[in-house]
Parts: structure tokens; C-alpha cells; sequence
């Protein structure tokens, strides 16, 4: 065994340097907190340059090594690199915390193909900015860190990377919050922010906002296509929210991956507006929702998952998929289900999902008057408090709904199987194989 691990390191070593080696023609300069700006960069000591001369110089392929210590300066390059030339920023892998960036941004007018390892941010990690029209690609921005992330993550560009970054902050502000933000403004958005990754990161966030207050996204998206987030963790505690909060909203949001990330909700405190731990609106479809942990707990206030909400463009949401989700929620809104179809379910798949919770709320609830159109529950356990598992009674069912080999269970002393489900006329309901022993406890 061990000498099968030590062939596998030697076989990485070579693809490491390559990956680390600057391209054909490029510069390599070295920073230091002591550099003297126009010094040549060939060595940390007597002939370092600064941080602020490397971002208005370098040129595409050139190199950024740091010497350790603390720079007042970002990390801001104030042109692009390119496909095959990227403009590289590299600290310390053994260490990301011995260098200290005052941020990490690349921003809409400069920094597309360019890439930032090994960092801590003493002020925040801005991202990748974008405004109508104009935004960064290709970027890759891994293994930092920053205490100060009040400001969250700018993710508006197209196929950038952030992976295994660690931003712990506050949200305190009011108005509008995008946490870790992919929100393109625009009626109709001039652009989209798209194929964009977030992987394998750590993030930890407080809400504590006043008045006045718009929306609190922990990740919003408006006007996106093709992103994912991956393996991440998002520990999140909301103190208090004036307005209204939401783990993740989607507006006009295609094809997005949420692939076995963990969620932990702590609910400390009110939230004074409309809620959701995930949420479709405007037309937002072809998402998926796989292999993921929720945990919803607290007594401060009360959180549902809106997976459908009717906003500018109602009854357009749909063919969304879920699937090998593990969801408790202990503290559903009053009058809804854990899951919850409040603009109706249209062509979407909820498959193989566990789904469980102390209250006595339906696991999955489809509002009264809307749609259950063509959607498939196929494979699900459903566990709750109350009597019923799944209520959609008062739907309107259309295009063959069906629910197959779906599993109820109540925590009730006495409990009806026949009464789990509660569907309309058009929804049929193909009950799992028997198993022996099985029951409704827990």
C-alpha cells in the first residue's frame, strides 16, 4: 500500500510543475510588503517589486510570487490574460495563510483569464465582477480565505472557478443582499452569468438586518445558465431579517447543478417577509437538486422550502429535478409543507429524496388552485409530525401526475395510512411494495 501511494505521488509531481510552471515567454516577477515599485522582480529580497506595479504591468503569461507578510494592496490586475496566457497570482500551497491580500477582484473592465491561489483577504473576497454587458471569463480564484466576508462573493462572469475557498461574514445591511451573488440586473438581461463553479468551499454567514430591507440571498441567481455549486458547505444563522430571506433563489435560472452540498440552517431570530430555504420564480427551470443535506432547526422563526413562487411570470417555473436529497426541517411556515409548491409543480421529478420533519406539516404540500401537471414523485420517504405526508388535495391535476413507490411514515400514536396522502382527481398513486415489518414510527 504504501509503495502504491508513493508511485501515486511521483506520478502527480510532474503535472503539479507543469501546472505551476509559467507559460513559454512569460515573466515572472516576485512581491514583497518592502518591494520598491519598477525594481526588476527577480528575486523576495533586494530586487522586489510591489503588488500595486505587478497588477498595472503585468502583461498576459506573467507570473505574481509573494513573499510572505501582509500587503495593503489587492489583488487587481488591470488587464486581461488569455486562454492560453493567463496572468497567475500564486502564494504558498503548504501555507495559504502567509500571504495577506488586502481582496482578490477581477473585475468587469480588467482580469478575465487570470487565477489566484493560496491567499488569505484581509477585507473580503470580492469574486468576479460584471455589469450589463461587460464581465470577466475563465478566471479561477482557490484555496483562499478571508474573516471579512460581509460583502459575500461576486460570481458574475462566465466559466470562472472558485474552489475550496473559506468566507465566513455577516449580512447587516439593508436593502437588496446577494450573498454569493450571480444576480444580472435588466428586463431583458443584456447577458447572463453562466458555467460559472463553486466547489468544495466553506461558507459561513450571520443575517442581522433592519429596515428598511429588500431580499437576503444567501446564493441568488438572476439571469443564469449553466452554473453549479458543488460540494460546498453553507452554515448559515439568521439573527434576524427584516425583510425577506431566501438560502437560494433562482430568477430566470437554467440548467443549474446543486450537487451534495450541506446546508445547516440555524433560525435565531424573525424574518419579516416572505421565506425559503430553495425557490424557483420567473420562469425558472431544468435545475437540479442532487445528493444534497439540509438541516433546518431553531425556534426563532420558520422556514419551507418554496420550491416554486409565482413573482413577474406565474406559472412558469417547471421540469425542475430532485433527487437523493436528505431534507429535516424541523420549523416549516405555518400552513405549508416542508416541500412546498406554492405556484404549482409543472413537468418536475422528485425522486429517491428523504424528507423528514417533527411538526405536524405535510412533507410536500402543492397549494390550492395550482397546478400538478405531469410532475413524478417516485422513490421518496416522507416522514412527519402530523397525519398527512403529501397534500395536494386541493391541485388541479392534469397531464397524468403520478407518485410511485413513495413511503409514509407519522410519528402519531394512531395513524392511517390511508390518510398519508391526500391528492386531487388525475393524480394517481402507486403504493410501494410491502415491506415486512415496516411501519410508520421512526
Amino acid at each position: 500500500m504504501t509503495g502504491g501511494g508513493a508511485r501515486g505521488r511521483w506520478a502527480l509531481a510532474p503535472l503539479a510543475a507543469l501546472l505551476l510552471a509559467p507559460a513559454a515567454g512569460a515573466r515572472t516577477y516576485w512581491v514583497s510588503p518592502a518591494g520598491v515599485p519598477g525594481r526588476s522582480g527577480a528575486d523576495s529580497l533586494a530586487n522586489a517589486t510591489t503588488l500595486a506595479w505587478f497588477n498595472a504591468n503585468a502583461q498576459p503569461g506573467d507570473v505574481c510570487r509573494f513573499r510572505s507578510g501582509t500587503y495593503r494592496d489587492p489583488i487587481q490586475p488591470a488587464r486581461d490574460g488569455t486562454p492560453a496566457r493567463r496572468i497567475r497570482y500564486y502564494g504558498f500551497p503548504q501555507d495559504p495563510g502567509a500571504v495577506t491580500v488586502a481582496d482578490i477582484r477581477f473585475g468587469w473592465r480588467a482580469g478575465s483569464f487570470c487565477t489566484a491561489r493560496w491567499f488569505h483577504a484581509a477585507n473580503g473576497i470580492t469574486g468576479c465582477d460584471g455589469v450589463s454587458g461587460v464581465f470577466v471569463s475563465g478566471d479561477s480564484i482557490a484555496a483562499c480565505s478571508t474573516a471579512r466576508g460581509d460583502a459575500g462573493l461576486l460570481v458574475r462572469g462566465k466559466a470562472c472557478v472558485f474552489d475550496s475557498l473559506a468566507i465566513r461574514g455577516t449580512v447587516s445591511g439593508g436593502g437588496q443582499s446577494h450573498w454569493i451573488d450571480l444576480m444580472i440586473g435588466g428586463n431583458p438581461a443584456p447577458w447572463f452569468a453562466t458555467d460559472n463553479v463553486v466547489s468544495n468551499g466553506r461558507f459561513t454567514v450571520t443575517v442581522r438586518t433592519g429596515g428598511p430591507q429588500g431580499d437576503v440571498h444567501v446564493v441568488g441567481i438572476g439571469h443564469g445558465v449553466g452554473n453549479r455549486f458543488v460540494r460546498n458547505t453553507f452554515d448559515v444563522t439568521v439573527s434576524r431579517c427584516a425583510g425577506y430571506f431566501f438560502c437560494v433563489e433562482l430568477y430566470e435560472g437554467y440548467g443549474t447543478l446543486f450537487h451534495r452540498n450541506t446546508w445547516n440552517v440555524r433560525l435565531d431570530g424573525p424574518i419579516g417577509g416572505s421565506r425559503g430555504v430553495w425557490c424557483h420564480r420567473d420562469s425558472s427551470s431544468f435545475n437540479r437538486w442532487t445528493a444534497n443535506v439540509v438541516n433546518v432547526s431553531g425556534r426563532g422563526s420558520t422556514l419551507s422550502f418554496m420550491l416554486s413562487n409565482p413573482g413577474s411570470f406565474p406559472g412558469t417555473t417547471g421540469r425542475n429535478y430532485y433527487g437523493g436529497n436528505s431534507i429535516r426541517d424541523d420549523v416549516p411556515q405555518p400552513g405549508t409543507g416542508v416541500l412546498w409548491f406554492y405556484d404549482g409543480s409543472r413537468s418536475d421529478t422528485l425522486e429517491s429524496n428523504a424528507v423528514l420533519t417533527r411538526s405536524n406539516a405535510p412533507c410536500v404540500m402543492v397549494e390550492r388552485r395550482r397546478e400538478l401537471n405531469g410532475s413524478l414523485f417516485r422513490r421518496n420517504t416522507s416522514r412527519t409530525g402530523g397525519l398527512v405526508a403529501f397534500d395536494g388535495a386541493r391541485a388541479v391535476a392534469s397531464n397524468a401526475p403520478r407518485a410511485e413507490g413513495d413511503t409514509y411514515g407519522s410519528a402519531l400514536p394512531r395513524w392511517w395510512p390511508g390518510d398519508a396522502v391526500r391528492v386531487p382527481p388525475g393524480f394517481a398513486v402507486v403504493p410501494a411494495p410491502a415491506t415486512r415489518g415496516a411501519g410508520p414510527g421512526r
